[in-house]
């Protein structure tokens, strides 16, 4: 399958720097990720949340849009509890820490589910 780039992608991913207006559009994404990551680790106070940044080096990767991504990264490390990671390290913790119990569970509603089953055929 090929890709297709649309007018609008060159304007979002800011393809080409004309007159200053990618660069306030990239300076607008570093806000809405900033008030992302305000609002979810505000949220996050009880509880784990995660402020996934896609990106794609073919987009972020140039000199003049590096800047944006420091910034964020900067931001967010700047604060305690945070945990910057990778998805593998999120799996690796999970399977390190809670797989036995959900695998047990999970064994448990699987058996009540077949006791139920069984006294309702009766």
């Amino acid at each position: 399958m090929t890709f297709r780039l649309l007018p609008k992608d060159v304007k979002f991913f800011g393809l080409f720097i004309d007159d200053g207006e990618v660069l306030e559009l990239a300076a607008s994404r570093l806000r809405d990720m900033v008030d992302s990551f305000d609002r979810l680790y505000e949220e996050g106070a009880d509880n784990g949340m995660v402020l996934c940044l896609p990106l794609h080096p073919w987009c972020s990767g140039y000199p003049y849009r590096i800047k944006y991504l420091e910034r964020i990264l900067d931001y967010v490390m700047s604060h305690s509890y945070v945990w910057q990671t990778t998805a593998d390290d999120i799996a690796d913790y999970y399977i390190g820490n809670y797989y036995d119990q959900v695998v047990n569970h999970m064994a448990e509603l699987r058996k009540s589910q077949h006791q139920r089953s069984n006294s309702a055929r009766r």
